[in-house]
């Protein structure tokens, strides 16, 4: 399955921060979610792939204004 390996790059935009200057966790966890979605599609060629669990999101630090996320997405069981 490391064939199914999916990235995206963000750049955190000033429109998403929060009360403490740093990007929201839920739009992190949204562009997380959608490239989950966008790999499982891509993979099981059908219309509305139902994902039934996203594994790890992991948040080691406050993401700021400016740093560009890369986000990986692996299919690892059908």
């Amino acid at each position: 399955m490391p064939s199914t390996l999916q990235e995206s790059y963000e750049l955190m935009q000033v429109q998403e921060k929060n009360a403490q200057g740093t990007i929201l966790g839920g739009f992190i966890m949204k562009k997380a979610y959608e490239l989950a979605y966008a790999t499982a599609k891509l993979f099981s060629k059908t219309e509305d792939p139902l994902l039934d669990c996203i594994d790890i999101i992991n948040f080691i630090k406050p993401v700021n204004i400016g740093h560009i996320l890369k986000f990986e997405a692996l299919v690892i069981y059908t």
